[in-house]
């Protein structure tokens, strides 16, 4: 559940600023080498086809106001829950034999969702 609240986040801060949120909005286009490329248009270009967290992870820091408390809150936050903790908040792991409950003990979760509450209602200042 706190994974997606993250995901939430990033997605309501790209869709208010009038992005199509991922995997929506994947486009094809041409390489300067001539080859098909496909990927999301942004502020900054074409961000390559990736997978759509890691996607929305690049949207949010291109389209994040660097001087808002939120984009600091997110900083700090991507260094405690990690890509590896946000996939395996949501899929069994096979290769330890755990559901995703199992993997993170509740001072984890305790810690860490008062943080990510704050990040949303900071995000949430910036998009209504």
């Amino acid at each position: 559940m706190l994974i997606t609240l993250m995901n939430c986040v990033l997605s309501s801060l790209i869709a208010a600023k009038g992005y199509p949120v991922p995997p929506d909005g994947k486009t094809q286009s041409v390489s300067p080498q001539g080859t098909r490329v496909f990927g999301y248009p942004s502020p900054q270009g074409i961000i390559p086809q990736q997978g759509t967290h890691k996607v929305r992870q690049i949207f949010f820091m291109q389209l994040a106001d660097k001087s808002k408390p939120y984009y600091a809150q997110h900083s700090v936050l991507s260094r405690f829950i990690t890509l590896n903790d946000r996939m395996d908040s949501l899929y069994y792991d096979a290769t330890q034999d755990k559901l995703p409950h199992e993997l993170y003990n509740l001072s984890f979760a305790v810690g860490v969702i008062p943080e990510v509450h704050v990040f949303a209602r900071e995000v949430w200042k910036e998009i209504r």
